[in-house]
């Protein structure tokens, strides 16, 4: 072939390549498909949560790898917060400053005042890379859960030995409290 041949031919698959990019829009407003799979599939199965139990455990044996991220009003926080929980409102987190303040290799436990506002955060963090969980039933749940008296019945707890649970409970609430009381 001629090189005026191969001109043409090159001439027209770069048009045809041309008006493909055209069609196929900005590749940033392509949302890749898989992670909004992946984060629709660990939140149908409960893996972005975490038990009070399971949270105060952490706590407790100080592993590090771990940042509690409280997302209520610094007036809630003032009144009661988790054992080294840092304060960042919801409104500030969802700001590039605030998502700066959030440690991007531990794992993150959000908190709000029942867990409505933690799904929230939770599914912009997950989608920016964090490893996020929620706290279920938020600082209510880690109050009826850790700080007051119940009993394993009550939280349906079936692969725990009710004693070992009230046992272990005590101990718990002994920690975040720093008191001894008889279990009620």
């Amino acid at each position: 072939m001629e090189a005026k041949t191969w001109h043409k031919i090159g001439a027209a698959v770069m048009l045809v390549a041309a008006v493909v990019i055209m069609l196929m829009g900005k590749p940033s407003s392509l949302t890749p498909l898989s992670a909004t799979e992946d984060i629709g599939a660990i939140a149908q199965y409960g893996e972005d949560r975490i038990q009070p139990f399971l949270l105060a455990d952490w706590i407790i044996s100080e592993t590090g790898d771990f940042q509690v991220v409280d997302l209520r009003q610094a007036a809630d926080f003032g009144e009661y917060s988790i054992d080294g929980s840092m304060n960042l409102p919801f409104t500030s987190l969802m700001t590039r400053d605030g998502l700066y303040e959030v440690p991007k290799y531990q794992k993150i436990v959000l908190v709000c005042g029942d867990g409505s506002r933690s799904g929230q955060a939770w599914t912009v963090l997950r989608s920016k890379g964090y490893e996020a969980y929620i706290l279920t039933g938020g600082i209510k749940g880690w109050m009826r859960q850790i700080m007051t008296p119940v009993d394993a019945a009550d939280l349906d707890l079936t692969d725990i030995d009710p004693h070992e649970f009230a046992l272990k409970l005590k101990a718990m609430r002994e920690h975040f409290t720093g008191t001894s009381e008889e279990l009620g």
